[in-house]
Order: C-alpha cells, then structure tokens, then sequence
C-alpha cells in the first residue's frame, strides 16, 4: 500500500501566493490585511535597552512610511483595474487602524503619545507623493495630528522625520 503526501507549502510560499492574490469584491479588507502583513519591523531595533529611544522611533516611522506607501501603490492598482479606487476617507481608516498594530509592536519603553503620532506622520509623509488625489486625507491626517497632545515632543520627532529624509534610507 502506497500514500502519498502532498508537498508542504513553506510560510514564504503562501505569503507569495497571498500577495498576488487580489480580491476585487472586498477592496478594503484586502488593503487593511495587506498592511497589517507589510508592517514589519526589525525586533533588534525596537529594544531600548540595546538602541537610544530615537533609532526604536527611526525605525517604527520606517516601518510606518514603507507602510503607507505600499497602500497608496496597492490603491493605484485596485483604481487601475476596477472602477472603485478607495476614497481618501478610507485611506485615513487606514492609518487609524495602524496605530493598534504599531503600539502592539513597539516596546513598552517608547511613549505611546510619541508611537501614535509618528504612526498619523508617516502615513500624511507617504500621501504626500500625490499631494492632488489624497489631499483630503492629509487634512484629514493633519486635524489628527494637531489634537494629539504632543506638542513638547513634536521638535524631536520632527528631527527625526527629516533626518530620515535627508539620509534616504527608505527606498520604494
């Protein structure tokens, strides 16, 4: 007697087949399940016992940019071929729903003020490509960011915003 087992499909695999994999009937389920899956951040960079609290910042703003991105390119193409592009409402859902993920995954040490709003800043930075077709979400993003209270921090993370920029280290 004979059996035969199929072939174990490895974890890279299946997350290969799952990103090209595009469901047009729930749009926005698949843009939220797709950044959840891009969120991902080098665990050796979030420990503030080995890392200053600006690189574990550097880093969930890296993760973040990449992030939003990554959404604004995956909406372009659900635009492209479909006649429903998500709105720019959605698109500010979006980064609202990142800001649990972000928190859950950054260490316990970084202020949770600071995570949320570098978490708004990187998705208004990644809209800003297409300044004309997501205005609305950046004023939207922006309204946020503005009642947030971290006025006395915004200095230090604006610093390391532009110290990212400057330095290019993200690459889309």
């Amino acid at each position: 007697m004979e059996f035969y087992f199929p072939p174990l499909l490895s974890s890279r695999v299946l997350a290969i087949q799952q990103s090209l994999t595009i469901d047009l009937n729930h749009p926005g389920q698949l843009m939220i399940d797709t950044c959840l899956r891009t969120f991902r951040m080098n665990l050796q960079w979030t420990k503030t016992s080995t890392n200053s609290l600006d690189a574990v910042l550097l880093n969930i703003y890296n993760s973040v940019l990449f992030c939003g991105r990554k959404a604004m390119i995956l909406n372009k193409e659900i635009g492209s071929r479909s006649s429903h592009a998500l709105c720019p409402p959605f698109m500010v859902k979006l980064a609202m729903q990142m800001v649990p993920c972000v928190l859950h995954s950054s260490p316990s040490t970084a202020p949770k003020h600071q995570i949320v709003w570098l978490t708004l800043y990187g998705f208004k930075m990644a809209y800003t490509k297409q300044k004309a077709q997501y205005h609305a979400a950046i004023q939207d993003l922006q309204t946020h960011l503005g009642s947030l209270k971290c006025r006395q921090q915004t200095s230090l993370l604006q610093a390391i915003a532009s110290w990212e920029k400057e330095h290019r280290l993200i690459a889309c």
